[in-house]
């Protein structure tokens, strides 16, 4: 399957695949304040609050917000300038004719047809690991942001980080040595990672239906974007995610057993990020093409994100 049929298959993957009725229910639940699934995006969401706070005035295009709009809405529910974008158009045409979100337009995020700066901000929530060439649509959101790309994206769990080694018991590392040693030395096999359970021979892809592989990002990857286009500074911030069937009409109380398995999941996964166990399974990036204020960057580091100032190309010009 190549990249064009790629375009073709996700604008074709609109509301009319599931059924009309059945997208007004899913259109009816999205839009509710109450629910599990809204309090899962909640959490997303609120990882935006300092560029919010700091930066209100700023111009801000989403990319892959396919999903009725949801990620202009939170936005513009924050009296933020924003243009939803998806390459399909038919929830995001009806999101505008409900008043739900305010402005649309189709679009490529790896053929934005916009001019260079375009934008303050291009947030692109959940989209990117659905990208047939994400690395091209990343080039070409930066293209078009004149301050930086804000991703919120599932998180490599094969990358070994410097914090897993550091948090890990070192008897497991030392156990795992050892396994390593009779791995290569009496069995012949390739050793599996210090930290985790994936091996080469084990590492199997993930794929869409739609025929895409999925992509995860990682701090490393993000790291090597920024340094090779010469940008001054970086943020990110880890979290966790769970998603069960069903949490798009489920109200998030504590009388709901889906929502209280929901938190305990999350609360668990918690626990072993912190132990070195496994990477949270979130990452919350921001690229930043031009260092930011100084009241931004220290919200940032208030609500709990790593902002790190990047070594200039002294070869750049």
């Amino acid at each position: 399957m190549s990249f064009e049929s790629s375009y073709d298959l996700h604008e074709k993957n609109s509301w009319n695949s599931t059924g009309e009725n059945d997208i007004e229910q899913k259109i009816l639940a999205w839009k509710r304040r109450d629910t599990a699934d809204y309090w899962r995006h909640a959490r997303k969401y609120s990882n935006l609050d300092a560029l919010i706070k700091n930066d209100p005035k700023a111009k801000w295009l989403t990319q892959g917000d396919g999903r009725y709009g949801s990620d202009a809405r939170f936005l513009e529910e924050n009296k933020i300038d924003v243009l939803a974008g998806d390459i399909s158009t038919e929830l995001l045409q009806k999101a505008k004719e409900s008043g739900y979100i305010t402005k649309y337009e189709k679009s490529n995020a790896e053929k934005l047809h916009y001019a260079d700066n375009s934008f303050d901000y291009v947030l692109c929530k959940e989209s990117y690991h659905h990208f047939p060439r994400p690395m091209v649509a990343l080039a070409e959101m930066l293209r078009v942001a004149k301050k930086a790309v804000l991703l919120i994206e599932p998180q490599d769990q094969d990358i070994i980080t410097r914090e897993r080694i550091r948090k890990y018991p070192p008897k497991d590392l030392l156990w795992r040595a050892f396994v390593n040693y009779v791995r290569v030395k009496l069995l012949g096999k390739s050793p599996i990672a210090i930290i985790g359970e994936v091996s080469k021979e084990d590492f199997e892809p993930a794929y869409e239906d739609i025929g895409n592989y999925v992509y995860e990002i990682s701090k490393p990857e993000l790291l090597k974007v920024c340094y090779g286009q010469n940008f001054d500074a970086i943020a990110f911030k880890e979290m966790n995610d769970h998603y069960i069937k069903g949490g798009e009409y489920e109200l998030a109380n504590e009388t709901s057993p889906l929502f209280t398995s929901l938190k305990k999941e999350i609360d668990e996964m918690n626990e072993r990020c912190e132990k070195g166990m496994q990477n949270y399974d979130y990452l919350v990036a921001f690229l930043f093409k031009k260092m930011p204020e100084n009241n931004l960057i220290e919200d940032l580091k208030k609500g709990g994100f790593e902002f790190k100032k990047l070594t200039k190309n002294p070869h750049w010009k």
